[in-house]
């Protein structure tokens, strides 16, 4: 094994699960917020909700069977022909939909900040289900070709075998590695590329010249047009930054499946070894997009990250609180046993008087001399 192979491997051995465990927590944590009363009347949020779950879906299809393959040396495409094509298939849907998310929300936020009274009225939370599902629907048919042209077969290699998730036909293997990587681009890439920049300068473009006109008219009692403008610039800052991050780590992989069909031919075994260290690079850049989209929402969003301080409050609020009342529960116990063991009633010190003086006088008895009279019983 060489040395681009070596650490090709541990990188998809080591990555991998702090990936997921911190993608998890994050877009779990992500959705909570979003939810939440303050947060969620924008209708932004749907659109981030469901970015993700679908963030979710990518990092349990994806990246989770690159690190069992790694470490286990098994694929889990292999095991059936449904697994083979839904996988696969479900891999491209979950990817895609991430981006043309991102599209969606891009779009209706440059409604809200040009148009703001039209896009108040026309994009509610129907709207925002009303777009969200044809997409859905366009990238699982523009996808579903790989049911036909994938599956588990059988490679025969010299006196080897090997089960594989391949191509069914020497034309479908022609058409995924030539064709369907531009295609692929496109989609993936090309098209949300465009959208997002064109839809990225016409934000910053209005929000900096509403902020020049705010700072020209004087408005000393407007504190709800300035909290409005507070909101819709941050909602606009967050939305840059997933933008940025989207296409920084998304362009690597998608121009590596064009260019591995020609750099791979006729490449020498150095070739291949730094092939698959660029794979495994550019790979996990990839979903390193639908990890940390939490950090990102923290660092540009300033209504998430007060959102996050109230939860925060709450729970530490609430925390304290049960340790006061759990406090003072012991100390008022410790109290009532303390006054019961001191408090005595009166009959019951006058009995435990009437004891004591029995008890003395048996204790005499006991003590004098003479013959002490017994039941005849005892004696025989």
């Amino acid at each position: 094994m060489t040395e681009q192979h070596h650490t090709a491997n541990s990188l998809a051995k080591g990555i991998p699960p702090f990936m997921i465990v911190f993608g998890t927590f994050g877009n779990i944590f992500s959705i909570y917020i979003l939810t939440r009363k303050n947060i969620r009347q924008s209708t932004c949020t749907v659109y981030l909700v469901v970015l993700a779950c679908s963030d979710l879906v990518v990092l349990y299809t994806g990246l989770l069977r690159t690190w069992i393959s790694a470490t286990f040396q098994n694929d889990i495409r292999t095991h059936t022909s449904g697994i083979c094509k839904i996988h696969t298939w479900l891999v491209y849907v979950s990817l895609d939909f991430s981006a043309w998310i991102l599209v969606a929300v891009t779009a209706e936020r440059v409604a809200l900040v040009w148009f703001p009274h039209k896009a108040k009225v026309k994009c509610t939370k129907k709207t925002a289900a009303f777009v969200i599902t044809p997409i859905f629907v366009f990238l699982m048919l523009i996808n579903s070709h790989i049911f036909y042209g994938i599956d588990r077969v059988v490679k025969i290699d010299g006196n080897s075998t090997s089960i594989e998730c391949y191509f069914v036909s020497e034309s479908y293997r022609h058409f995924f590695e030539e064709l369907w990587p531009w295609v692929d681009l496109t989609i993936f890439c090309g098209l949300p590329f465009c959208f997002l920049v064109s839809g990225n300068v016409l934000i910053i473009t209005k929000v900096f010249a509403s902020q020049r006109t705010t700072r020209r008219q004087v408005v000393p009692h407007d504190p709800n047009g300035r909290t409005q403008r507070s909101q819709m610039s941050s909602m606009s800052i967050m939305l840059f930054c997933l933008n940025c991050v989207f296409l920084l780590c998304t362009t690597p992989i998608s121009i590596y499946l064009i260019g591995y069909v020609h750099w791979a031919r006729g490449a020498t075994e150095a070739t291949k070894a730094n092939l698959t260290l660029f794979w495994t690079l550019v790979n996990v850049l990839m979903y390193a997009n639908n990890t940390f989209n939490f950090l990102l929402y923290c660092m540009s969003g300033s209504r998430f990250r007060a959102e996050v301080r109230v939860v925060f409050r709450t729970v530490f609020k609430l925390h304290n609180n049960f340790d006061r009342t759990e406090n003072n529960l012991r100390r008022t116990m410790g109290a009532t046993d303390r006054a019961r063991n001191t408090t005595i009633p009166l009959e019951d010190r006058e009995r435990n008087t009437g004891d004591s003086k029995d008890n003395n006088n048996f204790l005499s008895v006991l003590t004098q001399p003479g013959e002490i009279k017994c039941d005849s019983r005892t004696n025989s």
